[in-house]
Parts: structure tokens; sequence; C-alpha cells
């Protein structure tokens, strides 16, 4: 179960908790999910907070009489969800959908090249990607939900070739 609260923080951003109950879970379960959750905020900050990538400010484990019963980690909540804007037929214009092709490809030639163990997010949808609202109309997007990613490694040799590694 997945329990989401907004609040406002006192520096005056909004913020999203993302809770998520591992209580109905058995022993292995919680441990693996709780990993895959804090394997993915450890991804996130890979990625030195770039700005087509979801700022994510906190992780914690949560523990009842020593059991662990959940995990929350802290984001930015956005201001529209690309998905959003389609549902509601924005019109895009040429300028838009270019911005939006050159920022995603800056971030995954980030992804790909320059992080220290370069990852493929396996999930690129329009509800993984949110949208910052800019001075002047214009619109940053952000690539969020890296729970689903592969590793690529560098293969031995002479030319740099990439292996893909399923976690």
């Amino acid at each position: 179960d997945i329990i989401v609260f907004e609040y406002e923080n006192i520096a005056g951003e909004s913020v999203v908790l993302k809770y998520f109950s591992l209580q109905k879970l058995n022993k292995d379960q919680k441990e693996a999910e709780k990993q895959n959750l804090l394997e993915e905020f450890s991804l996130v900050k890979r990625f030195g907070g770039h700005s087509n990538v979801v700022w994510m400010y906190d992780a914690k484990e949560l523990y009842h009489e020593g059991q662990l019963v959940g995990v929350y980690i802290t984001m930015e909540k956005f201001d529209y969800m690309l998905s959003e804007l389609i549902e509601v037929d924005a019109p895009f214009q040429e300028s838009d959908v270019k911005d939006f092709l050159v920022q995603m490809d800056e971030v995954l030639q980030t992804a790909h090249y320059e992080l220290d163990k370069p990852v493929i997010h396996a999930n690129i949808k329009p509800d993984n990607i949110g949208i910052r609202k800019l001075g002047g109309g214009q619109y940053q997007y952000v690539l969020m939900d890296f729970q689903v990613f592969k590793e690529l490694r560098l293969q031995e040799g002479s030319e740099p070739r990439y292996i893909v590694s399923v976690r």
C-alpha cells in the first residue's frame, strides 16, 4: 500500500511524502521492497541534482517494536504530469515538442554515458514525467519513477560496449 501526503515545508516548497506500507509482507518481501525503494533513492541521488530528474530529499525506514513497517520517501511536488497535459488536449506547439525532446535527450545522455554506473530508465511514459513551470510559459520536463531500470556495465575489450544487467 502507498499513502501519499502533500504539504508545504517551512521553506515554502511543495513536497510529496510517499509512505510505502510493508506491514502485510513477510520478512523477506519487506527486505526486498525496502532495498528496491532505497536503491531507487540512491540512483536518483547519483544524478547530482540534474534539472531533468526528480528532486528527492529524504528516504527513511520506519520500525514499530523492532519490526520494519514501512519506508517513506520525500520528493518535490510537480505542477503537472505530462499525462495530465495530454489528457486535457493541451495544444503543443512545435517548439514545445522540440524543447521536450532536447531535455529528455540531455537527461538520457547523462543516464547512459555520464553516470559512474550508467543506467537505462525502463519505464518512460507520460505518467513518469513531471513538469515544472518556469517563467515565460516555459516548462522543465522531469524524469521520475526509477523503480524499473537496468544498469549498464562496460564490456571488457577495446571498444566501449555495454552489457545490460537486469536488477
